[in-house]
């Protein structure tokens, strides 16, 4: 559960992913949070995280896993 109440747990959104804290979309995707990044790479990291995390819903509702 986050301390957003606004959050859907079961599915993030973009701006989500944009705005949460980078420990937070670590935990949820299981990619390792960016260290002493600039803020270009920071969303960067977060972009892909965000693809990432849309690609295993995708797998999800094919798949069933």
């Amino acid at each position: 559960m986050t301390d957003r109440p606004d959050i859907d747990d079961d599915q993030l959104t973009l701006d989500d992913f944009l705005t949460l804290p980078v420990e937070y979309l670590a935990d949820v995707t299981g990619l390792d949070a960016p260290v002493d990044a600039t803020e270009e790479q920071e969303i960067e990291w977060r972009r892909k995280a965000y693809d990432d995390y849309v690609l295993d819903l995708e797998n999800r509702a094919e798949w069933g896993t």
